[in-house]
């Protein structure tokens, strides 16, 4: 009833707050929260599409294939934002199915993502539905916080950081396969976790893959899992994107089906705490590779 309500009010309203209206019944409409979708395949959309689990619409159809989310839209405005859920991947690329070769711009949000829908393909002017798809780097899964990351067979814990919980106002997974890590790190509150298995009981070493702007460096940082806490600073790599591996120190820990390990700023002392991509928990002594991943190696300053 309030869908219709809203719908009625759309047709009346003057232009400008229509297009604000439909706007917000689209970001409603594409909630995660909201459940429900007919397994009727919309028309147009690839043979071989599934379902997309763990996140569904009244009226929005959301399917998968391959590495591809397909998403049917109803009739909606030009710049009105798509709200979706944050998948575990990075985005290589947005668009429409067809009706205009026009990429749409992705924008991350600590709890999920947005889509500004700045054209508008022939299908929607036409009245028709039409479909955006979000090509990831692999099966689209669907962020869940709930999700333990089990170790490899060397018994090395691989957290990454699209795998991340982000707790507070501004931190977030930045999915762009030039990012690829949790950034915007700009409110010292704010802080990261995974949930993780320790296979068994032992002495474990935790390496960190940071990243930090030039004249960003030195906030204090400490992590902390199973009561014990390894303190450090942030290492200024000239570019936030400038990733290096560092070796934060060893813990003691107890065989475990589901623990915790948290990042979190104890002082910033510039704009960011750092950005960070990776973390690793690996049994002490592991042989493991410390090569770094740099967006511009040219401004990595010297090791003192």
């Amino acid at each position: 009833m309030l869908l219709l309500q809203s719908l009625l009010a759309a047709r009346v309203a003057p232009k400008f707050f229509r297009s604000v209206l439909v706007a917000s019944l689209l970001g409603l409409l594409c909630c995660p929260t909201v459940l429900g979708q007919s397994n009727e395949i919309p028309p147009g959309l690839p043979e071989g599409v599934k379902p997309l689990q763990k996140w569904k619409s009244e009226e929005i159809g959301a399917w998968f294939k391959g590495n591809q989310v397909f998403l049917t839209l109803p009739r909606v405005s030009k710049d009105a934002v798509l709200r979706i859920p944050r998948f575990v991947g990075l985005v290589k690329e947005v668009r429409w199915l067809s009706g205009t070769d026009e990429k749409l711009a992705l924008q991350p949000e600590p709890m999920n993502w947005s889509i500004r829908l700045t054209s508008i393909p022939k299908e929607l002017k036409k009245g028709q539905p039409a479909t955006v798809v979000v090509e990831l780097d692999g099966t689209p899964v669907v962020f869940d916080e709930k999700a333990v990351k089990k170790p490899d067979d060397k018994g090395m814990i691989q957290l990454q950081a699209r795998e991340a919980i982000v707790v507070g106002e501004n931190i977030r997974y930045e999915p762009q396969p030039h990012k690829n890590t949790v950034g915007y790190w700009s409110n010292e509150k704010d802080y990261m976790e995974w949930k993780f298995v320790v296979p068994k009981a032992g002495e474990y070493e935790i390496d960190i893959l940071q990243g930090c702007g030039k004249g960003h460096g030195n906030s204090r940082i400490v992590i902390e899992t199973q009561m014990q806490k390894l303190e450090a600073s942030v290492q200024d790599t000239g570019h936030f994107q400038n990733f290096i591996w560092r070796n934060l120190g060893t813990v003691t820990l107890k065989a475990s089906e589901n623990e915790t390990i948290s990042i979190k700023c104890t002082k910033k002392v510039a704009g960011a705490v750092m950005d960070v991509r990776a973390v690793r928990i690996v049994p002490k002594g592991s042989e493991r590779s410390f090569d770094g991943e740099f967006a511009d190696p040219a401004a990595v300053p010297p090791v003192m």
